[in-house]
């Protein structure tokens, strides 16, 4: 009996290391998801076709993967040293939130002081999911939420160095002057290297430009569904 007792001793301490080593483990991994990520916004661009559907102006983010093992952001899977871009389009095939559109259409932006645009590295156990949650919950465009605020919520989401909510991109590039450390043109690396093969994000997509009336009241009608804004997030019914 004594044996028997002591052997379950042992068994019990050794399952608590290997818990112990797991969590330790896990917690490891997590904090690897380190993240650069930059706001950019651009105006006057010479083709409106590189806009979302506010004429010659447009804004949106570039992430890239600084740590050491792939993450994924939303649907779109970043090896280490990769980088996206992701926008928010009311003038596609499919409304919403697209990756890569601005890597394909680079040059079509001024690469002067037309184009700003501010960079921050971000790390933490939460960084990804917090860009996850909040592509979730803004995945529908119209003109009061537009590719300037979808920018500014995805900036800040992650935490660090936040921008002021912007009505526009011109808006939004006045906002990023504002902060030491901006630079202005198209040839960063991250921008440059990001990947090129576009892709909607259909998680949460509105198939419609949501009304001004909609978007203050926090209610959209998309179909047969009824989808509310509450505390800036999107409830879904009738799904």
């Amino acid at each position: 009996m004594k044996r028997k007792a002591i052997f379950n001793k042992i068994m019990i301490c050794l399952a608590m290391m290997i818990s112990l080593c797991t969590i330790n483990l896990s917690s490891v991994f997590a904090a690897s998801n380190t993240l650069r990520i930059s706001i950019y916004s651009s105006v006057n661009i010479p083709t409106s076709s590189a806009s979302s559907g506010l004429g010659d102006s447009h804004s949106w983010v570039v992430i890239k993967n600084l740590g050491s093992s792939s993450v994924k952001i939303g649907t779109e899977t970043l090896s280490s040293g990769q980088s996206c871009t992701i926008g928010l389009f009311g003038n596609k095939s499919k409304k919403g939130i697209w990756y890569n559109i601005e890597a394909n259409d680079r040059t079509k932006y001024l690469n002067n002081g037309n184009t700003v645009y501010l960079t921050k590295t971000v790390s933490g156990t939460n960084v990804v999911n917090n860009i996850v949650n909040t592509m979730n919950n803004n995945n529908y465009w119209g003109l009061l939420h537009n590719c300037a605020h979808f920018a500014v919520k995805i900036f800040n989401a992650p935490g660090g160095t936040k921008i002021t909510t912007s009505a526009d991109p011109s808006s939004l590039r006045i906002r990023i002057m504002e902060h030491s450390g901006y630079k202005t043109g198209t040839n960063h690396t991250d921008f440059v290297n990001s990947k090129k093969t576009t892709k909607w994000y259909s998680v949460g997509a509105v198939s419609k430009e949501v009304t001004n009336e909609e978007i203050l009241n926090g209610k959209i009608i998309d179909g047969d569904r009824t989808i509310l804004i509450k505390d800036d997030k999107l409830v879904f019914f009738n799904e």
